[in-house]
This record gives C-alpha cells, structure tokens and sequence, in this order.
C-alpha cells in the first residue's frame, strides 16, 4: 500500500465544485477518471476541502492510497497527461500512510480578489464592482474578524455543521492597481464563509454597516444579521498546511 500526496491547480469555472455529483462536471470526478487510467484496480482519494462551485484553487491537496506504486515523477506526468486543460497536478510525493489531506491539515489559506476596473482577462478570477471601496474600513474590518472565533453569521443559513467555531490566524487586505485582495488562514472554514466575510466587508467599505456593526454581527448568531455574499468567482484555496 502507497499513499501520494497531490497538490492540484484548477480553474473552478466550468466545475460544479470539487465533490463527485451525479449528471455534473467536477473535479473530483476528472480526476477520478484520471487515476482510473492508472489504478485500475482501485485506489482511495480524500481532500483537503471541497470546493463550490466556480471558486479556484492554487493548493488544494488530495492524497490518494493505492496498491499499485508509481515514482511520484512519473505520477504527475502522467495524470497531467490524462486530464483536462483546467485541472494541473503541481506536485506528487509519497507520504507516511497515516498522512490524511483533510485531517492532517492545520491550516488553510483562501484568497479573495475584487477589481474596480474592467478586465477581459482576469473575469473569470476576480469579483469586478463598480465603486471604490475605503480601504481603511477594510483593513479595520479584517482586523475585527482576527478577534472572532464563531461565524454562524457568517456561514449559509442551515448549514450542517457540528459547531460554527474557527480558529482565525491571519486576516488582511492588500491593495494594488485596481485591485484588492483579502487573504485569510484559519484551521477550518464553514461554507461560504469567506465568501459572506468579503461581501460584508464590501458593504462597509462603501457605508452601508459601520465597522462597529460589522463586529456586533458576529454576536448574532444568525445568517440574517450579515450582508451579502460575494461571487464564488473570486475566491481561490490558496494553500493548506500541514506539521511536516
């Protein structure tokens, strides 16, 4: 028994998200289909997160337990060989069999990225508005969202889910050229949370919550007390960490 560990790259556009579903595209099913070609006799995959639908990832990990070995070389090559222009296997390695992508992560990092000018070639990775945002109430909101531990407000309204705590390690905004990128790691993340926090943080910017509103929101408890949530077109799993 070997276990691999891969990091994939994938533009989430034209994915209904990483999980497997009947009838639609995704990740998790081309790249079964892949390994399929290489393990025809059966393998385990397990990911780090699973993704919605549209949002990206630059570091999303998936290990795979399988009997058959490859040198992890040959292993990159070939599924890259085997899958569809939009998925890209970055790296292979074999790891420890205990080693789990989900359970053994203690951290991850998303990145949101918003534009205020108009792009052809960035549409399918960015969240373009149409208003300037105050980037001081930005940076004062994420620094509200480094004191928090529970983001029931801030989840999808019925969402399964055995507490509504994390963990929050890093929270920040950069500015460039027309762009703005919120960057936040935690340990784990409850669905669409980033996705609420950055469409919230929005409507601060531009005066519709005051910060201190934004702070009391997260008392709440309740899906209705925060703002809107932002496109999943924007949001990339930037990375997942491990101890070792």
């Amino acid at each position: 028994m070997v276990n691999y560990k891969l990091i994939l790259e994938y533009d989430g556009t034209d994915f209904s998200g990483f999980q497997i579903q009947p009838g639609q595209r995704t990740v998790q099913g081309e790249l079964q289909a892949a390994l399929n070609r290489l393990f025809p006799d059966g393998f385990y995959l397990t990911a780090a997160g699973r993704t919605d639908a549209g949002v990206h990832a630059a570091g999303q990990v998936v290990t795979v337990r399988t009997e058959k070995s490859y040198a992890p070389e040959i292993l990159k090559r070939a599924l890259n060989a085997n899958l569809p222009g939009d998925i890209v296997i970055k790296e292979a390695r074999e790891v420890p069999l205990d080693f789990h992508a989900r359970f053994s992560a203690c951290r991850r990092t998303y990145l949101y990225r918003v534009m205020t000018a108009p792009t052809a070639l960035q549409r399918r990775f960015v969240w373009q508005i149409s208003f300037l945002p105050d980037f001081d109430r930005l940076l004062e909101c994420a620094e509200i969202v480094k004191r928090q531990n529970d983001f029931k407000s801030f989840t999808k309204a019925g969402a399964e889910t055995e507490h509504f705590k994390c963990e929050i390690y890093e929270s920040h905004w950069e500015k460039g050229e027309n762009e703005w990128v919120y960057h936040i790691t935690a340990n784990r993340f409850l669905h669409n949370m980033v996705r609420i926090l950055v469409g919230t943080m929005m409507e601060v910017s531009r005066g519709r919550f005051s910060a201190a509103a934004f702070e009391k929101m997260f008392n709440a408890g309740d899906r209705r007390a925060a703002g809107l949530t932002a496109p999943a077109r924007g949001l990339i799993l930037w990375r997942v960490d491990y101890e070792f």
